[in-house]
């Protein structure tokens, strides 16, 4: 065992926490050479979630399960980041009959094992096992890796509760554009309808960023999903800067205008 277990019992749902991983060096390992590698060269996590920010290769990863019950378990893994662009996950067991299953935003999202927007495959521990996962994930927006294992029930239940939260959020966001297009149609105020403008495109980046969009918008068009992730947060970025423009009124101070610039150049370096 590589680390120390994470023990799977009767818990709902618990958190992977014990996780070694290792960064890949100008060519793309393999689980044969990842499974060879020195264990000097493994990094144990000592925070959690697992976060490595962006990364330019992708990053191996893996940790044991221990079942301390007498009875099989079935249990739902799962990778609570709906921007991995590649995932990739092996699961080696003592007794052998091993598994691999490829994710990652980069398949058509009907290929999923399980249709939800963060990446959860179907996982069976008998009595006493301990197997060991090995993944490898990569990302173009910087790995966060929250693991988890769930009791089916737990896991559909999570997400029932992340629906209700997420349709909450964002219908006090449509609300807010509805209400600013109303101001503009009854006082014919420009400002109105930008704000307007920059709530929408706020709204469809998160729900880019949440994995929303591509569940349920273009769900068979990975390469759109990417193009369209990039082109919402530039969106976002310049209706903000265009808003904040015209509602400070910077032409009309020069101060005023040097501040605004000097915090641009800020935030882009």
């Amino acid at each position: 065992m590589y680390s120390v277990a994470n023990d799977v019992s009767k818990q709902l749902s618990i958190q992977v926490e014990h996780i070694e991983y290792l960064l890949e060096g100008e060519v793309r390992y393999d689980l044969s050479r990842v499974k060879k590698i020195d264990q000097a060269r493994w990094q144990t996590v000592d925070h959690y979630p697992l976060n490595l920010g962006n990364v330019e290769k992708g990053a191996w990863g893996r940790f044991s399960l221990a079942s301390v019950e007498s009875i099989p378990l079935e249990r739902i893994l799962e990778f609570a980041n709906p921007n991995l662009y590649h995932l990739s996950i092996f699961i080696e067991r003592t007794q052998g009959n091993n598994k691999e299953w490829a994710l990652g935003n980069h398949l058509p999202y009907k290929e999923r094992e399980i249709s939800f927007r963060n990446f959860a495959i179907p996982l069976t521990l008998y009595p006493g096992e301990e197997l060991t996962i090995f993944f490898r994930a990569e990302s173009n927006v910087g790995l966060l890796l929250p693991i988890y294992v769930h009791k089916e029930g737990e896991f559909w239940r999570l997400a029932i509760q992340e629906n209700l939260a997420y349709g909450f959020y964002f219908g006090i966001l449509i609300m807010f554009v509805m209400f600013n297009i109303s101001l503009y149609l009854a006082r014919n105020y420009y400002l109105f309808i930008l704000l307007a403008i920059d709530l929408f495109l706020f709204a469809l980046m998160y729900a880019s960023h949440s994995g929303l969009n591509y569940e349920y918008l273009w769900p068979s068009d990975p390469t759109f999903n990417y193009v369209a992730s990039l082109f919402l947060g530039y969106m976002v970025i310049l209706t903000a800067n265009v808003f904040t423009w015209h509602f400070l009124q910077l032409n009309f101070s020069r101060k005023l205008q040097n501040t605004y610039y000097f915090l641009n150049t800020l935030v882009l370096s």
